[in-house]
C-alpha cells in the first residue's frame, strides 16, 4: 500500500509503517485507481461525462467615439468619459422633407400621365397634318381618311403614355435612391448601435408618417422599429422586413401591369388597323365593279384607294409594332433599376440594420440602462431628503 507523509509529502510503499522515516511525520493512505492490470473485486463506477459550462456571450466592444477614437461602453452616456464631448446622436424621426416624386402617389401620377398622353397625342397629329407633304409615307399612316384614323391616334396614345410612365418611373427610383441620403442612413445604424432605439411611440409615428410616402429606406426602418417594440428577437425583425419588401415588390409589380397591357395592346390595334385597312379597300372596290365599267381612267383611279388603303393596312401593323418594340425596351430598362433599387433597400435593412438593432439591444441589456438608473437614483435621493425634512429632529 502506497502511504503519504502529511508534513514533507514523501510516498512510499511502507507496509503497515505509521510515521515517515525522513521527518518523523505521520503517514496517511493514498487511494490508488483501478487498472486494467489489477482489476478489484468490487464493482467500478461509471464517470459521468464533464459538464461544460454554458458559454458566456461575448461582451460588446463599444463604440469608438468620434471626437477622441476612445471605446465608450453601449448605451452611449451623454458625454465621453475620455474627452468630455457631448455624445450626440441623429434621432430616427428627424428627417428630411421628402421629393416631390414621392410625396406624389401612384393614383396621381396615372392621372397626370393620361392627361399628358392626351395633349401629346393631339399635338403629335397637329404636326403631322401640317407638316407631312400630301402622298407622303408618314401622312398615310398617321392621317387616312375616316373612321380608319382612330387606329394610329390610339396606337399614338398608348405609346406616349407608356414613355410618360417609364419617364415618372424613373424619376421615382433616382428619388427612392437619393432619400434619405447615405449619410443620414449611416446616421441611423451609428444611432442603434449607440443603444438609443426608439421606445416611444411618437418616434414610430413619425417613421411611420414618412413612409407612407413611399420611401422604401424609412419603410424599411420604420417596420423593423416597429417590430422590434413589440417583440425583441431581431429574427422577428428580418421576417418582418422580408414582408415589407415582398409588399414593395408586389406593389413595382402591380404599377409594370397596366404598362405592359399597354405594350400589349399596341401591336394588336395595328392588326386591327390592317383588317380595317383591307375590309374598306375591298369593299370600295367591289362597289365600283358592281356598277358600270367603261371608264379607263376611273378604273385606274379605283385601283390607286384600293393600293392606298392596303398601304395604310400594312403601315398600321408597323406602327404598333415598332411602337410596341420601343416601348418594351424602356420599360425593361426602367424595370430593372426598380428591381436593383429595391434588392439594395433590402441588403442595407438586411444586413446592416437588423444587426445594428440586435448590437445596441445586446449592448442594454449587458449594460443596463444607465439614463433609467440614474433618474431611478435621483428619484430615491429626493424621497430620502424629503423624509428627512418630515421627520422631526430628536430633542
Amino acid at each position: 500500500m502506497t502511504r503519504k507523509c502529511v508534513k514533507c509529502g514523501t510516498e512510499a510503499r511502507l507496509g503497515g509503517a505509521a510515521f515517515c522515516t525522513k521527518c518523523g511525520g505521520e503517514l496517511t493512505d493514498l487511494a490508488v485507481s483501478p487498472t486494467p492490470e489489477s482489476p478489484t473485486s468490487g464493482p467500478t463506477a461509471v464517470a459521468a461525462p464533464p459538464v461544460e459550462p454554458p458559454e458566456e456571450e461575448a461582451p460588446t466592444p463599444g463604440l469608438p467615439c468620434p471626437y477622441c477614437q476612445g471605446l465608450v461602453n453601449v448605451p452611449w452616456p451623454d458625454r465621453c468619459p475620455f474627452c468630455e464631448q457631448p455624445l450626440e446622436t441623429r434621432s430616427l424621426g428627424e428627417l428630411p422633407p421628402p421629393p416631390l416624386a414621392l410625396r406624389v402617389s401612384d393614383a396621381t401620377a396615372l392621372v397626370v400621365t393620361l392627361l399628358l398622353a392626351v395633349v401629346l397625342d393631339v399635338a403629335v397629329f397637329r404636326l403631322v397634318e401640317r407638316l407631312a407633304p400630301q402622298g407622303s409615307l408618314v401622312r398615310d399612316m398617321f392621317l387616312p381618311e375616316g373612321l380608319a384614323r382612330s387606329v394610329p391616334i390610339a396606337i399614338t396614345f398608348l405609346f406616349v403614355w407608356c414613355i410618360l410612365q417609364a419617364i415618372w418611373r424613373t424619376w421615382a427610383v433616382w428619388a427612392h435612391r437619393r432619400y434619405p441620403g447615405a449619410q443620414l442612413r449611416s446616421d441611423w445604424l451609428q444611432t442603434l448601435r449607440a443603444g438609443r432605439i426608439p421606445r416611444d411611440p411618437a418616434s414610430l409615428e413619425r417613421l411611420r408618417g414618412r413612409a407612407l410616402r413611399r420611401s422604401w429606406w424609412v419603410g424599411r426602418l420604420s417596420t423593423a422599429v416597429a417590430q422590434w417594440m413589440s417583440t425583441r428577437n431581431p429574427a422577428q425583425v428580418g421576417e418582418a422586413i422580408e414582408r415589407h419588401s415582398a409588399l414593395d415588390a408586389d406593389a413595382v409589380r402591380s404599377n409594370h401591369s397596366l404598362l405592359r397591357l399597354a405594350i400589349w395592346a399596341m401591336p394588336i390595334l395595328g392588326f386591327i388597323g390592317t383588317v380595317v385597312g383591307i375590309t374598306l379597300a375591298v369593299q370600295a372596290f367591289s362597289r365600283f365593279l358592281g356598277g358600270e365599267v367603261n371608264d379607263v381612267e376611273a378604273v385606274r383611279k379605283q385601283l390607286m384607294d384600293v393600293t392606298r388603303g392596303l398601304s395604310y393596312a400594312f403601315l398600321t401593323t408597323m406602327h404598333g409594332l415598332v411602337a410596341a418594340l420601343v416601348a418594351m425596351f424602356v420599360a425593361s430598362i426602367v424595370e430593372k433599376a426598380e428591381g436593383d433599387a429595391l434588392t439594395e433597400a433590402d441588403r442595407y435593412a438586411l444586413e446592416e440594420l437588423v444587426p445594428a438593432i440586435a448590437y445596441g439591444a445586446r449592448a442594454r441589456s449587458q449594460h443596463g440602462d444607465d439614463a433609467a438608473l440614474a433618474e431611478v437614483l435621483e428619484r430615491l435621493d429626493q424621497l430620502s431628503e424629503q423624509m428627512s425634512r418630515l421627520t422631526p429632529s430628536a430633542p
